[in-house]
């Protein structure tokens, strides 16, 4: 037996792939602005407390 696939023909931009950018914009936002202050924080507090 041969299945056959249909290709689906992609017509421009999808609202998923606007939804998928959506989110990846965001969590690119969140790792910028939460997570690397926060390391940069950590790394100096281990610097000031090796040095005290």
């Amino acid at each position: 037996m041969k299945e056959k696939k249909k290709k689906r023909e992609k017509k421009g931009w999808e609202y998923f792939d606007f939804v998928e950018g959506f989110f990846l914009i965001w969590d690119l936002f969140k790792v910028v602005v939460l997570y690397i202050p926060r390391a940069i924080g950590w790394i100096f507090r281990l610097i000031f407390k090796l040095l005290d």
